[in-house]
């Protein structure tokens, strides 16, 4: 459900009218968010340096 999640957050949609319009429960998308969320912050940015020792 990652796609879906990332759309909710691009379309800056709130999640319980995100949740009815899916028919899945709040609990259920509030989860899928928090995992997206979550493996976003482990992804490295490219941005970050690589300092040879």
């Amino acid at each position: 459900m990652n796609w879906l999640s990332a759309r909710i957050i691009k379309l800056n949609k709130q999640v319980k009218q995100a949740a009815i319009a899916m028919d899945v429960g709040l609990s259920t998308l509030q989860r899928w968010l928090r995992q997206y969320r979550g493996e976003q912050k482990e992804i490295p940015s490219k941005a970050s340096a690589i300092n040879p020792e």
